[in-house]
């Protein structure tokens, strides 16, 4: 029985240097790794592409732009009716200018204040009022002081003024009329004063004869006295009325020793004395330290801490209104850490002024010193308690740059591209193979068939 012999194509197939299937499978497994490559390179692409969106296609932060609309004054009514200049004139009030001025601050809210340019009422200023007064009329002012006299008149239509004067923490005497006092204000409290100038003036009160300037304002609001200069012992005694937060007894931050200490602490953080701080010396604020806070934070109240490279969970300014630290806005916020691994693993903090520039920052580290343990609702539900620092610098941390992932992405694209060069010049080198082979064996067949065909002859 005569086996058959294999067709030249299937000779020369098994001749290659892989075999049909072979060259199928390798074939599809280079489709396949192509397909992985390009699919990891467009994930890297659409990653960087979404993350540049994000820092510079988003739109930024909504910023609302504030405008105040301020009622016309004639001034008319004010130039050189006005007397002050001679001492005898400053026992009179003109009705005219003095009303003017009352119904031009009749609705005036802090912005209208701020958009007139107010500013402090200084000795200098005072000084200067007395050199020539007819420049300051109208000018904004803002006064801090003890209430040392206050009457209230009701007018006709249901309204009310407040007049009286106000002693500052320079002991000089601002005269004042208002339309509002708030409520519970009497006298002796400390009080803040944002008015008008009307003129110099001379009075009497239930304490005597006093003579300063004359301000017309809207509203008369408690406020507080200024901090005085950072004492150490003085400071240990305030810290040590501080308590603790926890759910039998919350004392919170608004009111009490834990408010004055805040302050105390704010102006401190912002002031030369903290220079004196030895901060190298300060403990960091990792797990073990923040245990100790959470078990017992009185003997560690008021110490310096070095917050390590943290995340930022939410960073905001505010308006702290009246303070001890006369600070217009503060930063405050939450910060966590991943090796914070006890009950809070995040703190609250607060700091002096803006700080734009934490922002956008994810990462941030500091310095700062420790006033309390403090409750709050989370947003679960319940209440936790987490400890309370007053920062004296806060920066957003940039980390270096760290070329491996990339250095790997590019030695992966350059090995696949040796493996795909590699696996096509293999296919090349065995498909010529295979086709040389082929026609080799094509021409022995003709020659078999000649030397059959002589034969035959």
């Amino acid at each position: 029985m005569k086996t058959p012999s294999p067709s030249p194509g299937a000779v020369a197939s098994q001749a290659g240097l892989f075999t049909r299937s072979e060259r199928n499978r390798m074939i599809a497994m280079v489709v396949v790794l192509v397909g992985l490559v390009i699919a990891f390179v467009a994930s890297v692409a659409q990653k960087e592409k979404h993350e540049r969106a994000g820092e510079e296609n988003l739109p930024d932060e909504r910023v609302y732009t504030e405008t105040v609309d301020l009622p016309d004054l004639d001034r008319e009514l004010l130039a050189g009716k006005i007397r002050d200049t001679q001492p005898g004139d400053r026992i009179l009030i003109e009705t005219g200018p003095s009303q003017a001025l009352f119904r031009f601050v009749a609705r005036f809210l802090g912005p209208h204040y701020k958009a007139l340019g107010i500013s402090d009422l200084t000795r200098e200023t005072g000084r200067e009022m007395y050199a020539d007064p007819e420049p300051f009329r109208a000018r904004p002012y803002r006064v801090r002081g003890w209430v040392e006299e206050l009457y209230s008149r009701q007018l006709d239509g249901g309204g009310q003024e407040h007049s009286g004067w106000i002693r500052l923490e320079d002991r000089s005497v601002v005269h004042f009329l208002v339309h509002r006092v708030d409520a519970g204000i009497i006298r002796d409290d400390f009080v803040r004063l944002d008015g008008v100038f009307f003129k110099l003036f001379h009075d009497e009160g239930e304490t005597g004869w006093e003579e300063g300037p004359f301000l017309i304002g809207t509203r008369i609001v408690r406020s507080y006295d200024s901090v005085e200069p950072f004492d150490k012992e003085h400071f240990a005694r305030r810290l040590a009325s501080v308590t603790d937060d926890s759910a039998e007894d919350i004392s919170g931050m608004t009111s009490g020793p834990a408010f004055d200490a805040q302050w105390m602490l704010l102006d401190h953080a912002r002031g030369e004395s903290a220079a004196g701080v030895d901060w190298e010396g300060a403990p960091e604020l990792d797990n073990q330290a923040m245990v100790e806070l959470l078990v017992n934070g009185a003997p560690h109240r008021g110490a310096p801490y070095l917050i390590p490279i943290s995340r930022s969970l939410g960073i905001w300014t505010q308006d702290p209104g009246e303070n001890p630290a006369r600070l217009d806005r503060v930063t405050t916020g939450w910060i966590g850490n991943f090796t914070w691994t006890n009950q809070a693993g995040l703190i609250q903090f607060i700091m002096a002024g803006e700080q734009p520039q934490l922002r956008e920052s994810e990462l941030v580290l500091g310095r700062g010193f420790f006033l309390k343990n403090f409750a709050y609702e989370p947003r679960d539900g319940g209440l936790r308690v987490a400890p309370f620092f007053v920062v004296e610098s806060l920066e957003p941390y940039i980390a270096p740059f760290d070329p491996t992932a990339d250095y790997i992405m590019y030695g992966i694209v350059a090995v696949t591209l040796v493996l795909i060069s590699s696996f096509a010049a293999f296919l090349l080198w065995d498909k010529r193979r295979s086709l040389s082979l082929k026609e080799e064996l094509g021409r022995r067949k003709r020659e078999r068939r000649q030397r059959a065909a002589g034969a035959d002859t």
